[in-house]
């Protein structure tokens, strides 16, 4: 968590400092978008790493916003012992709109979790946040931080808290 904290404020300084108006996607825009995302997982007083694979599709239904419906690849390593599982669930994305073409993104999600990992959290919620940047007309990358829960499924076993690093690409047509 102490490792990600810079990192935090690094986007949350970056997106603040940019001109903002309304309006980063148009209504009837599509986005294609795959990321990575490396986890600090923490269960009571314990932490484990978490690294997530994940697709969107989102659909502009008004300029700026953005509805999602997300896939994904979970693997956790709880101390040697690997579990994984597979996500799916939707998202809302605001995207801000900018001067040029950087476009800072605020979102929320929730998704179903399937798989071994499923056997111990049923399902995940959260937020991220970052910005999208398009040095071409129809393709660029996206940056951001995730914050989250995981909901536990089984007796004794706690919720888990979720902070993290989010790189990928995404496709805009």
């Amino acid at each position: 968590m102490r490792k990600v904290l810079p990192a935090i404020l690094s986007v949350l300084v970056l997106v603040s400092a940019l001109p903002a108006t309304a309006g980063g996607l148009e209504a009837g825009n599509r986005e294609l978008a795959a990321s990575a995302w490396y986890v600090d997982m923490d269960i009571d007083d314990a932490s484990f790493k978490m690294t997530n694979l994940t697709g969107q599709f989102g659909w502009a239904f008004a300029d700026g916003h953005e509805l999602e419906v997300l896939v994904g690849y979970w693997k956790i390593d709880l101390d040697g012992w690997d579990v994984d599982g597979l996500i799916w669930g939707l998202g809302y994305t605001y995207n801000f709109s900018t001067e040029g073409n950087v476009v800072p993104f605020l979102g929320v999600e929730v998704a179903k979790i399937d798989g071994d990992l499923g056997d111990l959290y049923d399902m995940t919620w959260g937020a991220v946040g970052g910005i999208k940047v398009y040095p071409w007309e129809h393709g660029g990358f996206r940056v951001g931080v995730r914050w989250g829960k995981m909901n536990s499924n089984m007796d004794g076993l706690s919720d888990a808290d979720l902070l993290g690093l989010d790189a990928g690409v995404v496709l805009r047509f």
